[in-house]
């Protein structure tokens, strides 16, 4: 991956992580009104077409996975196993991530016993559909890119 395509990624990263932070300290810190069933819907469809779309995308050439996928963990994944295997292992991997962390670390008083926070969860499963939005607007790029040095070689 070149310096300036890092420093790109990165410092995208950083834009939306920015963006976004106040929601996520929102949900997190501060009461907040119920949100109503549509929206929460909403926010967990939402981040499965953005997964979708960023998966599809990534695994439609083995070097946009080589060169530019900023998972690590779904680098390492698809290197060690099949593809179909790495895919199942990530899926499960986000949906336990984005399902139950925020109920993980949702502060809660002592003596309180761990409960399910699907509102919280799913609105971090729309900054995590934001992220994958992000991922895969980048990847239509890298794809152009990846296809044009292939037509030179």
């Amino acid at each position: 991956m070149s310096q300036t395509n890092s420093k790109r990624k990165i410092f995208g990263v950083l834009f939306y992580s920015a963006l976004l932070s106040p929601l996520f300290f929102y949900v997190w810190f501060f009461d907040r009104p119920e949100l109503p069933l549509s929206f929460v819907m909403f926010l967990y469809g939402f981040w499965i077409v953005m997964l979708f779309l960023d998966m599809r995308i990534t695994l439609s050439l083995k070097d946009l996975i080589k060169k530019y996928e900023d998972n690590g963990i779904f680098r390492f994944l698809y290197t060690k196993y099949k593809k179909s295997t790495a895919v199942v292992v990530q899926l499960i991997i986000e949906a336990v991530f984005v399902l139950m962390l925020p109920s993980l670390v949702f502060p809660r008083e002592f003596g309180v016993p761990l409960f399910w926070d699907y509102q919280s969860s799913a609105i971090f499963a729309g900054i995590v559909g934001v992220f994958h939005g992000v991922a895969w607007w980048s990847n239509r790029k890298n794809v152009k890119e990846i296809l044009n040095n292939q037509k030179h070689h």
